[in-house]
This record gives structure tokens, C-alpha cells and sequence, in this order.
């Protein structure tokens, strides 16, 4: 399946996403997005379009985010990885989160263009989304992505 990046004047990523999690969303993976009465004009269509229910990255680069497991109890491990592909993946040099509460959320470096954020769940119940930021060198960040809808099972029966 391909994924379909479009620009409307106004209309910001944060739009997309709430659009993606509507009813009215649904048409984004068939390839079609409306935007009120505006029919939304195509830039460009890549492979990377959520091939097994995981993250995408999105920007100047491509890539995937794929959390394992996707839902855990609280205190059980996880790792979300992230793959840059070419010919960006020697390009970035860093991939972190988005998180204010966590300024040391970086995922190491396993190789060109692969990254791993290794934790634990938090919390007795609820879902939640990681957002990553994939950096170049200077610091610049190239493309950003967030994980699929992750969850903190209720605590262990």
C-alpha cells in the first residue's frame, strides 16, 4: 500500500492526524483525503504506508516505527525501533522523542538508518503514542513520526 502526502494551505500535521483517528480519516489509506470541500492535491506517493500496523516517518526523510510488543503490563520491556530508509539512513546521525518530561529519550544507534528506544510500560491502564524526531548531523531535524497506538494493560490478574 502507498501512502499519500499532501499540503493544504493551513492544514498541519496535527490536522492529519486527527483526521487519520476520524471516520472521516478512513479514505486516507485507500489514497484519497478530503479537507472539508478542498479535494487535497497529491505530492508524492512513497512505499512506507503502515505495512503491519506501525509508525511512519514523515518530512524530508521515510521511514517505519514499529513498537515490540505494542500493549505490555506496567513494568514489562519494550523496544520501539526506527528505520530511516535510503538514501537517508546515512544521513541521520540521531533519533530522540519528542517528550518535554524526557530529555535524555534517545534511541541508539544499531547501524545506518536503524534506531532503538529501549523501555519499560508505565502506568495501570490506558494508550499513548511516542513521537520520534530523526536528526541530521547539524542537528536539523529531517523527519518525524510517531509509533501506532501503544497500550498499558490493567495491572497482571
Amino acid at each position: 500500500m502507498k501512502e499519500l502526502h499532501v499540503q493544504v494551505k493551513g492544514f498541519t500535521e496535527k490536522d492529519l492526524r486527527r483526521l487519520r483517528k476520524s471516520r472521516e480519516g478512513s479514505a486516507i489509506s485507500s489514497g484519497v483525503v478530503l479537507c472539508g470541500m478542498a479535494f487535497v492535491a497529491l505530492l508524492y506517493v512513497m512505499d512506507a504506508f503502515r505495512a503491519d500496523g506501525g509508525g511512519i516517518l514523515t518530512g524530508e526523510c521515510s521511514g517505519t516505527i514499529r513498537a515490540s510488543p505494542p500493549r505490555g503490563y506496567d513494568g514489562e520491556p519494550q523496544n520501539v525501533t526506527v528505520t530511516i530508509n535510503p538514501p537517508f539512513h546515512r544521513v541521520i546521525t540521531r533519533v530522540t522523542t519528542n517528550n518535554p518530561r524526557c530529555q535524555t529519550c534517545e534511541a541508539a544507534s544499531k547501524g545506518p538508518g536503524q534506531f532503538v528506544l529501549s523501555g519499560r510500560f508505565e502506568g495501570r491502564g490506558g494508550s499513548f503514542r511516542i513521537e520520534f524526531l530523526a536528526l541530521d548531523n547539524d542537528g536539523q531535524i529531517r523527519c518525524r513520526g510517531e509509533t501506532e497506538e501503544l497500550e498499558v494493560l490493567r495491572t497482571k490478574p
